[in-house]
């Protein structure tokens, strides 16, 4: 059944966002065609427009700065739009109208909060992906992937990206998805307790998200020392691996606090008026 759920679930939200995400990938191509990078300067300019006058010159530029500016701009839009349709999600259909149809299935409480969980993670990572396919076209339009294989820097962007990451890699990618399904658990937990309230739900969301965080940057400061944490210390807070090590597990804890929360509350405590 949790299966169903899911596809359900992604069926639903899958029209509007993959909109979304193929739009950042065109728009990440059309702005390389626009913006080319010069061979000898390795500086980015408007082609195939070329200017003589200061004037023109000091022109582009500004024209060259608004269009990335809207790029980047457009980068945390799409973002924010998936945050927003993963609240909206949850809350429409489980704690809202919607919600009355939804708990009268036959399906656990944790399965409905699971398929929702999985479903926004899933959008998370495709959000990424599309940030990053966006870079990659813009990269071969605007011909810098042409320059680096041209002047051969490809042992040298890898061995860059080695030395920041070392051996940490895989575990800088565990720390990050869990992260994640924290933060969607998270945003869960604190509808789940504005919903308790009968009227002003969302406002009384909002204040127990940020009652959550703050509490935890307490409990984290008292257990932590610079913000580490007590495993932090076993394992040596001033290494990567002990810093990814420790964040994994904190927000493990988290998560499995946040996932019960709001399977408790909603399994008892449902205030759908």
């Amino acid at each position: 059944m949790l299966g169903k759920l899911i596809k359900y679930e992604f069926k639903s939200t899958s029209r509007v966002m993959w909109f979304l995400y193929g739009a950042l990938i065109i728009v990440g191509a059309l702005l390389g065609f626009i913006l080319r990078i010069d061979d000898d300067s390795f500086n980015l300019s408007i082609m195939p427009f070329y200017a003589s006058s200061e004037t023109t010159q000091k022109a582009l530029q500004i024209t060259m700065g608004a269009l990335g500016g809207i790029y980047v701009l457009m980068i945390q839009a799409i973002f924010i739009m998936t945050i927003i349709m993963i609240i909206t999600r949850f809350n429409r259909n489980l704690l809202g109208g919607e919600g009355y149809l939804m708990h009268t299935l036959p399906v656990k409480t944790h399965s409905l909060i699971m398929s929702k969980g999985i479903v926004a993670v899933i959008w998370g990572a495709i959000a990424v992906l599309a940030g990053i396919l966006s870079g990659l076209f813009f990269s071969i339009t605007s011909g810098i992937l042409g320059l680096i294989i041209k002047e051969n820097a490809w042992g040298e962007i890898w061995r860059t990206i080695r030395e920041m990451m070392g051996v940490n890699t895989v575990l800088f990618i565990i720390a990050i998805v869990v992260g994640c399904i924290s933060t969607v658990l998270a945003f869960y937990f604190a509808m789940a307790i504005g919903n308790l309230a009968n009227k002003n739900k969302f406002l009384y969301a909002v204040l127990a998200y940020v009652g959550i965080q703050i509490v935890l940057s307490v409990i984290l400061s008292i257990i932590g020392i610079n913000g580490g944490g007590a495993i932090g210390l076993l394992l040596g807070p001033e290494n990567l691996r002990g810093f990814l090590i420790t964040s994994i597990i904190e927000q493990l804890i988290l998560c499995v606090g946040f996932f019960f929360g709001t399977n408790y509350i909603l399994k008892n405590k449902l205030n759908l008026a």
